[in-house]
């Protein structure tokens, strides 16, 4: 009984650090607190804050208000857990399925990417990134654009 209210305490307390795609970003200070830095991104109409919370440095990014990329780091830095990243995958389900579209023979070294094609999700030895569709056009769009007149 002991085993299963702490492995119920764990998940509660995961759940509740790992913000969701299209939170506010009232939402999201309200999760993490006040962020420590702000920042206009390199990505057109991006906007990034940055927030310290229980052990991680969480990077977000929003688009018209709204939360559309979320990065994770440990402080210091460690490898995640399967848990944690299953964690993160299932409060962001944006209505579809994950599905695993890549990886090196490893689970916490892979790439998701939601049935729909709403969101991605990437995990490596340093980081645990999720963000939505319209992120990623964004972002790639950035490169592009940075890539032409070479």
């Amino acid at each position: 009984m002991k085993r299963i209210l702490i492995l119920i305490l764990v998940l509660v307390t995961v759940n509740q650090l790992y913000a969701r795609l299209g939170e506010t970003e009232e939402q999201i200070e309200g999760r993490y607190g006040k962020a420590v830095q702000t920042a206009p991104s390199n990505i057109e109409s991006i906007n990034e804050g940055v927030y310290e919370k229980n052990g991680y440095k969480i990077i977000v990014s929003f688009l018209n208000g709204k939360s559309c990329c979320e990065f994770f780091f440990h402080v210091p830095h460690r490898r995640f857990t399967k848990s944690e990243f299953q964690s993160l995958l299932d409060i962001n389900t944006l209505g579809s399925k994950w599905l695993l579209i890549a990886n090196n023979g490893n689970e916490l070294d892979a790439c998701w990417q939601l049935a729909n094609k709403g969101a991605t999700a990437f995990i490596n030895h340093i980081y645990m990134q999720i963000s939505t569709k319209e992120y990623n056009l964004r972002f790639h769009e950035s490169k592009t654009n940075d890539t032409q007149g070479f």
